[in-house]
């Protein structure tokens, strides 16, 4: 399940597990990842000034700093250069794939408003053939970032719900149930339904069998000022069809390009999954979203009685998350409990 088997015997002091240890400031990531990230996540772009975009004084200094902080530990060399662990971390960070994250991106990206604070507790990076959570840390009592593994494609699934805690709440639902979305009315109604709204709850359920786990579930969320079912959001992003601007490291996070984007509303207890699936660019694949103009929404509402909560996150079949992935069909819920440890 781990990378640090891949680490370990380099002559390396650090392995993977060790360096998720070790919380990063914004400044020391920036340098290490060469730029911004895709998410804009450990550095937004508020936080990435544009006068060093470019500008190799700044960025020296820069380095220089870090190579300061961080070589006497051992993580990287006197040239700012990392080790073999973490090295291994940041690469599906440089170069992601897609990625799931607890929140909308703040700064003109999932968000308009510039000045929306960012929600997110972490964002996990999905590589070729590892990925890598980033998530927010306190050490000495000053925010940081830590970097935790996920291992191998053949273990995200349970990996992401272990490191995430969600295997720790989700109830798989006792029945299946699967409603597909064809219109915005629908789109929005399903929306509604899932904060606690019962008008909307009503007019989701009319007509449908099985109409009354609909509403029973928006009643359990608006039952109390503090709802019985806990609602979370999680956000994804699919960049494989997409490129940055001119090539620049430091300008990742501008991409150009169809760039599929799943939004869900999840209620861990109920085993309930709203996903809305949206799609922008003048290139669709139009084997999955017709030829309906330059962008394209659906949606699914879903109880989930059993298979892979990453995989409708992602909107991405396992099959095609990398090396190893393809035999990878089990629960990510019941594969996780084969792992140590935890959030609890």
């Amino acid at each position: 399940m781990s990378g640090e088997g891949a680490i370990q015997g380099t002559g390396d002091q650090w392995s993977t597990e060790a360096v998720s240890g070790v919380a990063f400031t914004t400044q020391q990531l920036y340098v290490l990842l060469g730029g911004t990230d895709y998410g804009r996540f450990a550095v937004l772009p508020s936080q990435a000034t544009m006068d060093s975009v470019g500008n190799d004084s700044v960025l020296n200094n820069m380095r220089r700093d870090m190579a300061a902080s961080l070589s006497p530990l051992g993580l990287v060399d006197d040239q700012g250069e990392p080790c073999r662990a973490l090295a291994y971390l940041l690469d599906p960070i440089r170069d992601c794939r897609f990625d799931v994250m607890d929140g909308r991106i703040p700064g003109g990206g999932d968000l308009d408003d510039a000045e929306a604070a960012d929600m997110r507790t972490f964002c996990v990076c999905f590589g070729r053939s590892s990925a890598t959570m980033m998530c927010h840390v306190f050490a000495a009592d000053q925010p940081g970032i830590a970097l935790l593994d996920l291992g191998a494609p053949d273990g995200w699934g349970a990996a992401f719900v272990h490191r995430t805690h969600l295997d720790t709440i989700w109830q798989y639902a006792d029945e299946p149930m699967r409603v597909e979305c064809d219109n915005q009315r629908e789109l929005d109604s399903a929306e509604a339904m899932m904060r606690g709204d019962s008008s909307s709850a009503s007019n989701f359920a009319s007509g449908r069998k099985g109409g009354e786990r609909l509403i029973a579930l928006a009643d359990g969320r608006r039952r109390t000022m503090k709802p019985n079912l806990r609602m979370g959001w999680m956000v994804s992003h699919d960049y494989r069809r997409t490129s940055g601007l001119a090539g620049s490291p430091q300008l990742r996070d501008m991409r150009i390009g169809p760039e599929p984007k799943v939004v869900t509303q999840i209620i861990p207890e109920a085993g309930a999954m709203f996903c809305r699936q949206t799609v922008s660019g003048s290139d669709l694949d139009e084997s999955v979203w017709g030829s309906g103009g330059n962008e394209g929404t659906r949606g699914v509402f879903e109880f989930v009685a059993s298979g892979s909560v990453l995989e409708r996150l992602l909107g991405i079949p396992q099959s095609q998350w990398g090396e190893g992935a393809a035999s990878a069909r089990e629960g990510d819920i019941a594969a996780s409990e084969a792992l140590d440890g935890g959030w609890a």
